[in-house]
């Protein structure tokens, strides 16, 4: 699994534990330019990258889009939101031909209450 070309959220070793907990979710391609999600959604997925890249933005203030970071294949994206229920942050767009794993933030959570090891992950290193 690749690494993401910004600081993910989750570490490197959470990520990997993430993906082999998480249930085979479907698989769905997006077109460059295409949203996988909208700020201010409900957050009822989140999505593994498996190829491509994709920003993710949120409005400012006054209006403007502000970019959070960009993520590649091996990333989670909206885990946040899935985690508490919340709207989605951010806005995460295709800046390329993007495949992902979307897996629904029900499975996410029950996934990690049934492996609370996975949010051990990075800590757990001998």
């Amino acid at each position: 699994m690749e690494s993401g070309l910004t600081q993910s959220l989750l570490p490197a070793e959470m990520r990997v534990r993430l993906a082999e907990i998480l249930p085979a979710g479907r698989i769905v391609h997006f077109a460059p330019r295409e949203k996988l999600f909208c700020e201010g959604d409900p957050s009822d997925h989140i999505a593994i990258l498996l190829a491509g890249i994709v920003k993710i933005t949120a409005s400012t203030a006054n209006g403007r889009e502000a970019l959070l970071g960009l993520r590649g294949a091996g990333e989670v994206v909206g885990e946040i939101a899935a985690l508490y229920g919340s709207p989605r942050s951010a806005t995460v767009r295709a800046l390329d031909d993007v495949r992902a794993r979307l897996v629904p933030a029900s499975a996410f959570v029950n996934g990690l209450r049934r492996h609370p090891d996975a949010l051990l992950a990075s800590c757990m290193r001998s």
